[in-house]
């Protein structure tokens, strides 16, 4: 690799082969079977039970929804190329050359954003297909577009925060899958986030997905059950107490 002297050379050089290497088309795949099941086979399977939800159907309610679990899941994976640099003595190799550990932190960070925009955008384009009353301006794209941006950091930096804690890759990969799992099913993605249980409650609150899925749907079909503004702020106060501590784990590494 051929790297620019200047710090925003070496950040390029490094996000571009971040990127690339996280954006193939298995990767691509994988990313979209997924939400793709959950729009088209327990969207229409649900919406014969529930037809409509906070006043829009299921099938939207459950598309806008599947939109900021594919930035969930993909800025995790893509956050995890970390262990994968460390494991395969690349980590050590780049450090090597004319590159810093900032620079590498927010090269993940860009490659992060960038997947996760590119994955949500393919599912984006799908849920076109089975949403109504979807609002598509220049002010309601941006808007979409900032809140996938927000979500990413957290979730990416999540990511790289578990690359650096765990030692094996299975233990990644269960690390990875239950949070998938306990992000995805205590936020607002598949249902509303009110409940009269009031310590689910709270965890729908304070998950970040919850403020992403809630967002994407205000931006796009305008509906919304929390302070915009707040959700804001709390994603910005999430992202960056999280990008910290990811960049707090890389800087422990002794090389």
């Amino acid at each position: 690799m051929v790297a620019n002297s200047s710090f925003a050379g070496n950040v390029i050089s490094l996000t571009l082969r971040n990127f690339r290497a996280s954006l193939d088309r298995e990767f691509l795949v994988i990313q979209l079977v997924l939400p793709l099941f959950f729009i088209f086979v327990a969207g229409f399977g649900y919406t014969l039970i529930v037809p409509h939800v906070q006043g829009i159907s299921y099938e939207t309610f459950l598309a806008t929804g599947a939109i900021a679990m594919t930035v969930m899941s993909s800025s995790m994976l893509s956050g995890t190329m970390i262990w994968f640099d460390r494991n395969f003595r690349m980590f050590e190799q780049i450090l090597m050359g004319p590159f810093t550990k900032l620079q590498y932190i927010t090269s993940v960070t860009l490659s992060v954003i960038l997947t996760a925009l590119a994955s949500a955008a393919l599912v984006f384009l799908v849920s076109l297909t089975v949403s109504t009353g979807v609002i598509l301006s220049v002010g309601s794209i941006l808007e979409l577009f900032g809140s996938l941006i927000l979500g990413s950091l957290f979730f990416g930096g999540f990511g790289i925060f578990v690359s650096l804690r765990v030692k094996s890759s299975e233990a990644l990969a269960a690390t990875m899958n239950l949070m998938f799992f306990v992000f995805t099913f205590l936020s607002s993605v598949f249902y509303p986030s009110s409940s009269k249980y009031l310590v689910l409650r709270v965890i729908f609150e304070v998950n970040p997905l919850t403020y992403v899925a809630d967002l994407v749907r205000r931006s796009l079909v305008g509906l919304s059950s929390f302070n915009p503004k707040a959700e804001v702020i709390a994603l910005i106060i999430e992202g960056a107490l999280m990008i910290y501590l990811a960049s707090w784990s890389i800087n422990r590494i002794e090389l």
